[in-house]
């Protein structure tokens, strides 16, 4: 809040140094919100509050709608959003509509944050021949530089990449991909950076011409 209403109020009479402190300003406080509000969410998610409504619903749009809603944070730090042309498919999955958008939209801003200034973070979609499909988010930051498993992740965030917040958005992020019987899981080379996917349940050709049937036909 302090930083931004400096830089609106600013009349182009602070140096590039004090603007830079001013631009650190605002990045740490959006930081703390996502920290907050994550801690709030994992009470939620430990009491039981969130509870879980799986239907089946084409998430394309509502990743497109994520990556247009993490864009302007995107372009601040100078880092270059890459989709790869299966986002614009009909994915249909069976998942809790809200705690997808969720895991996404935290994953997205977790790489744009984490990652280095000027950097590159891919979005990208595959179907699996396991009845999944797997949506992928890399970036080009330090990477996770030490042996862990997927178990591990949420766990031990800040020792897995140096970095304060990261533990509590993944461990909400594994707890609501695990509600929704999905899989989540990533790969990651140090100093080159990492690659966290999470795993949906698709909903076949037969079930979504079989729910489009007339009722009684």
């Amino acid at each position: 809040g302090f930083g931004k209403l400096l830089q609106r109020n600013s009349d182009n009479s602070f140096s590039e140094k004090q603007s830079n402190y001013i631009d650190g300003i605002r990045v740490s406080g959006e930081r703390l919100l996502d920290l907050v509000g994550g801690i709030l969410e994992l009470s939620r998610v430990e009491n039981g509050e969130l509870a879980v409504r799986l239907v089946d619903f084409d998430c394309s749009e509502d990743m497109r709608n994520c990556i247009q809603d993490v864009q302007q944070r995107a372009t601040v730090r100078g880092v270059e959003i890459v989709e790869n042309s299966q986002l614009v498919e009909r994915s249909i999955i069976k998942a809790d509509k809200k705690l997808f958008k969720i895991v996404f939209n935290r994953l997205l801003i977790n790489a744009i944050d984490f990652g280095p200034e000027g950097g590159q973070v891919g979005v990208s979609v595959e179907k699996l021949s396991d009845g999944f499909i797997r949506f992928i988010i890399s970036d080009t930051g330090r990477g996770i530089y030490r042996d862990v498993d997927s178990n591990q992740l949420g766990y031990v965030g800040q020792e897995l990449t140096g970095e304060v917040g990261v533990e509590a958005n993944l461990y909400v992020c594994k707890h609501h991909i695990e509600q929704m019987n999905g899989r989540i899981n990533f790969e990651s080379t140090a100093r080159s950076g990492s690659a966290i996917w999470i795993d949906m349940p698709i909903v076949s050709k037969a079930e979504i011409l079989q729910q489009e049937a007339p009722q009684g036909a």
